[in-house]
């Protein structure tokens, strides 16, 4: 199915922000998205997934029409990477809940304690980046860019999902006998996923954005050198390491676990199938909170955010309102995470190996990016708290 049609392309005005700055926002996508398409991983997922084709690269990246030609002649006949699935441009599919959009981004410069960077949105097909500053110094817009444009085609992202066995390395996957939950199904949790979608995308961004830095091109970002980001991408972060991290994030996570199940339809209905095959010595009280934070509070959710209108960024901000994630449905789903889904998952998610002898985690931190599995991809690029570095 052929879902490349012409962007129009959407940015945030902000209040006080004149029709200029919006035109020079615009132009500054553009120069970053022509920056990141000629390195070396640019020009493969130009080639390999867009297919170099003008009408792909300006719809799933939101560059202009005129830019898109131009990167696209400069990146025809690029080599391809271990990283990368060749892919038809017309078969890269995203899900949204209104009808198909092009690629958006918005940035919010509003001083707010959102402790993420940039968020690929999965229903709405839009980005929003975040900026403390009161503005985005150009490096760092092109450091969350190729950050979330390697977000958008992770094909790891749902593992569980039938789409992923279109790619080789997830078909010829196998695992050693799992006692209790579907590994696979542990890792599409989206309080897992993002974090592991987080240390792939990263892998990307820096391959990306030291090749621009040792060029010349760009000045390095702030956290460019952050000793901890360093080591998460680094062969010495293994399963230990990951499993650390996995652990911290879900906790940091945790208050906003209702808008995170809520945007991930598919895994909640593996999850209804697996707890029924599961059949955990639950109280009656847990079943009623699992049914609740699982069914009817996700529901209620996407159906509050749909009537109320609300664009990409409003409902961003109300998933980290201190006042929301004190609310019942909020304090809901995060005590049935936490203190009842979370005890499947962690040991599964400890103790799996692929037949190779490799630990499931290690092998979910290569980054594997093409046009499938991707219908649902998002995550944000988080501020990580320093964790060990051995």
């Amino acid at each position: 199915m052929n879902l490349v049609r012409l962007i129009v392309f959407v940015t945030l005005i902000l209040p006080g922000l004149s029709v200029a700055a919006e035109v020079t926002l615009k132009d500054r996508i553009d120069l970053a998205f022509t920056e990141i398409l000629h390195t070396r991983m640019g020009k493969a997922i130009c080639a390999n997934i867009l297919g170099a084709q003008p009408e792909a690269i300006a719809f799933h990246l939101g560059v202009s029409a005129q830019r898109a030609k131009e990167i696209a002649s400069d990146c025809m006949g690029s080599q391809g990477s271990p990283w990368i699935v060749e892919t038809s441009y017309l078969d890269i599919q995203k899900l949204t809940l209104v009808p198909y959009k092009g690629r958006r981004y918005f940035v919010d410069t509003a001083p707010t304690s959102v402790p993420i960077e940039s968020w690929t949105d999965p229903f709405t097909n839009a980005t929003i980046l975040f900026s403390k500053e009161g503005g985005l110094a150009y490096p760092r817009l092109v450091q969350l860019l190729a950050h979330e444009m390697a977000v958008y085609f992770d094909s790891k992202a749902n593992p569980a999902h039938r789409d992923a066995q279109n790619l080789l390395a997830m078909r010829n996957l196998k695992l050693s006998p799992a006692l209790g939950m579907d590994p696979l199904i542990a890792l599409t949790d989206p309080l897992v996923a993002h974090t592991l979608t987080f240390v792939r995308a990263l892998q990307v961004e820096f391959a990306i954005v030291d090749e621009l830095v040792a060029n010349g091109r760009i000045d390095a970002p702030k956290d460019n050198g952050d000793a901890y980001l360093r080591y998460l991408i680094s062969p010495q972060c293994q399963q230990e390491c990951l499993m650390d991290l996995v652990a911290r994030m879900h906790e940091t996570y945790l208050p906003i676990g209702l808008p995170l199940l809520a945007y991930a339809p598919h895994f909640r209905s593996l999850l209804a199938g697996e707890i029924l095959h599961l059949g955990p010595n639950w109280s009656t009280p847990q079943w009623a909170l699992y049914q609740r934070s699982v069914n009817q509070y996700p529901a209620d959710y996407l159906s509050l955010e749909n009537s109320a209108g609300r664009g990409p960024l409003a409902g961003v901000r109300r998933m980290f309102d201190s006042g929301q994630q004190a609310a019942p449905d909020f304090q809901a789903v995060t005590d049935f995470e936490r203190d009842d889904l979370w005890v499947l998952e962690k040991p599964v998610l400890i103790g799996t190996k692929t037949e190779s002898g490799e630990t499931l985690l290690e092998f979910m931190k290569r980054p594997l990016l093409s046009g499938y599995n991707i219908m649902l991809s998002s995550g944000p690029r988080v501020r990580v708290r320093t964790g060990n570095v051995e």
